[in-house]
């Protein structure tokens, strides 16, 4: 039964992904003469053409037309002008026909791969160069980008019949150059029109960065002068055959001042399991070199004139060995980081070469920013009822064992002792030192730090003054003097009566 089952599912798809054919009246457009036969008109008829698994923005280039004569119920097929005017400024194919157009290798339409040993692939490829510096003109294609997880997206047009050039107008993934031809076919006396689908042949380019020891793909945590690792990890896009330019770059930079700055030596780069090496060549703020165990340059790093914390990478991925580049590095906190939910931030982009046209602008990823969390606990230190106490010393710790210190306080220029804490959530105050003068604060706080927008939790402690003790030359030596006395003339008075009742009761 699973057997038939999955034979079944094998015909279900091949209808699937077989072009949709269907018969038509052949349309012309008389204004519109063929010149290899003269007694035949631009066929006007119109089918789609697909593109699946790209939401990209795509466009269509015409290559070849198809003429229709009525007279002898045939077809004949011419390059569009604007590819003939391309072939003119080839060496290989100034005196392509139409007949070797069609008889070169095309590869398969429904290969998603951008890497290929086609012919068609090489022409194209320049056609692509050309389009990148020349006004050709293109039909757009729609875009349909359903919800996540009901189908791929797909992208589409109702096209005049014909082979068709696909290439993207906007996109921050690598294509290679897709054909497709919306055809013309002959089925016992009737004309049917076969419809284009292709898979996309496209390799996403993409990164990910994790900030803090307790990051993940949205952020980090960390306390401030913590040390905090970075890494970033870039999928190396597969850049097509044919391309003529295959680099891709990456700009990263710490917003603000609330890192501590990162060098060229403070940073690691690898291919793969490979570790490469960054030149030490020129001075700090000089383009270096990324090299290989060999030698070989197979990148560089830059740095910005106007922002020091930001870093450009640039790659060759005909240098790069294998599918995966990280770059990490480690950085602190400063005293100037942004307490609270605001964060502190960095922002990554990624750019590719335009694979056809150095006159091309790259393609860019839209902006990723990382941010590190830090939070703080403020403790006050009073005399009953408003006077504050400096002086007083705290530990904080994560449990209430008190095992696990997080830091000692720090005081700040309000009076206030100062603990730095990374995540939210329940943490444990002791004073282990009061203000001079006073009594120690026994108890354990605990507090809650909820991650608010302000990022301090406020705590307050009360000491009480210390007993007074007589010192030498100081207030308590009058007292215990005067004390002293009044007990002796309290003695002599109680002895004095006493004596004179004695008498009475002898009398």
């Amino acid at each position: 039964m699973k057997r038939i089952f999955n034979y079944l599912l094998v015909i279900v798809l091949m209808f699937i992904v077989m072009p949709r054919v269907y018969a038509v009246e052949i349309t012309t457009d008389n204004t519109k003469q063929g010149t290899t036969d003269t007694n035949s008109y631009l066929v006007t008829n119109k089918g789609k053409i697909t593109i699946n698994g790209t939401a990209d923005e795509m466009k269509a280039y015409k290559i070849v037309d198809y003429y229709y004569n009525q007279t002898s119920d045939s077809l004949s097929y011419e390059f569009t002008s604007e590819f003939k005017t391309f072939l003119a400024t080839t060496d290989d194919y100034k005196t392509l026909t139409v007949e070797q157009y069609k008889n070169l290798t095309s590869g398969n339409t429904f290969n998603y791969s951008t890497q290929t040993t086609s012919s068609l692939d090489e022409l194209v490829s320049q056609y692509a160069t050309y389009i990148g510096k020349n006004s050709v003109s293109s039909e757009n294609l729609t875009t349909n980008d359903p919800n996540p997880g009901t189908t791929k997206p797909w992208a589409e047009g109702n096209l005049d019949v014909g082979a068709y050039l696909v290439l993207p107008n906007n996109t921050s993934n690598v294509y290679a150059v897709m054909v497709g031809n919306i055809d013309l076919i002959k089925d016992n006396s009737e004309w049917k029109v076969e419809e284009a689908i292709i898979n996309a042949k496209v390799s996403q380019s993409y990164f990910d960065i994790v900030v803090g020891k307790k990051g993940d793909s949205t952020g980090g945590y960390a306390k401030i002068g913590e040390t905090i690792p970075v890494t970033i990890t870039v999928n190396v896009p597969k850049f097509p055959t044919n391309a003529i330019d295959k680099k891709f770059h990456l700009s990263h930079t710490i917003l603000g001042d609330s890192f501590d700055p990162v060098s060229t030596e403070d940073i690691i780069i690898k291919d793969g399991e490979n570790t490469l090496t960054i030149s030490n060549d020129g001075s700090a703020n000089e383009a270096k070199s990324i090299m290989n165990s060999n030698n070989d340059i197979v990148g560089s790093v830059g740095f910005s004139e106007v922002d020091p914390n930001e870093k450009t990478f640039e790659f060759d991925t005909n240098k790069i060995t294998s599918d995966t580049i990280t770059i990490s590095y480690e950085t602190k906190l400063t005293n100037k980081a942004v307490i609270g939910t605001a964060g502190n931030s960095t922002q990554t982009y990624m750019c590719t070469s335009s694979p056809y046209s150095d006159t091309q602008p790259s393609t860019c990823s839209s902006s990723v920013i990382r941010s590190v969390y830090t939070y703080g606990i403020k403790i006050l230190t009073k005399e009953a009822p408003d006077n504050k106490l400096i002086g007083a010393q705290y530990k904080v710790y994560r449990d209430e064992n008190l095992t696990d210190e997080i830091g000692e306080s720090v005081p700040d220029d309000e009076g206030f002792s100062i603990v730095s804490v990374d995540v939210p959530g329940i943490y444990y105050v002791k004073q282990i030192s009061p203000p001079n003068g006073f009594k120690l604060f026994n108890d354990v706080l605990d507090v809650n730090v909820d991650g608010s927008a302000e990022g301090y939790t406020s705590v307050m402690v009360v000491n009480e003054r210390n007993g007074i003790l007589p010192v030498t030359g100081g207030p308590g030596t009058i007292l215990m003097f005067v004390a002293g006395i009044l007990v002796i003339i309290g003695a002599i008075a109680y002895y004095k009566i006493y004596t004179k009742k004695k008498a009475k009761q002898a009398v």
